[in-house]
């Protein structure tokens, strides 16, 4: 009876750890900037819980962007949108922008395309994202 028991808790718990798992990624650039968005999300039932990372690399020539300088970086994918500041620390190292995970947001389906908007200084670039698969 006991190894019945057992064997029932097991098959609990071993179907309880089954989610299904999708990755995207978006690549975009334009004259001064090369972005990668990575995009998780895994589904169980009815809940999911996603997060992402964007990277942002400057690819201008690195004496047009003063250390100490603000880079205002908007980005809009699907329903996900947000903003972020940064203070140029080195030039020539990337840029993140992470969420560490949401609960039952919105997903991506791999097919759209985002809209990126970089403002530094008196400079301001806006370019499209698209799924590094196409």
């Amino acid at each position: 009876m006991k190894r019945i028991l057992c064997l029932v808790i097991c098959v609990f718990l071993l179907s309880g750890c089954n989610y299904e798992t999708r990755s995207h990624e978006y690549v975009g650039e334009s004259d001064n900037w090369a972005i990668d968005y990575k995009y998780k999300v895994k589904i169980k039932n009815d809940e999911n819980h996603s997060e992402y990372e964007i990277k942002i690399n400057y690819k201008g020539e690195i004496d047009k962007l003063a250390n100490g300088e603000a880079i205002q970086v908007t980005y809009k994918i699907g329903e996900k949108s947000g903003s972020e500041t940064f203070i140029v620390k080195d030039a020539s190292e990337p840029l993140y922008i992470v969420s560490p995970g949401n609960l039952n947001a919105s997903t991506l389906e791999g097919n759209e395309v985002g809209i990126i908007t970089v403002s530094w200084g008196e400079n301001y670039e806006e370019f499209e994202i698209k799924s590094s698969k196409e």
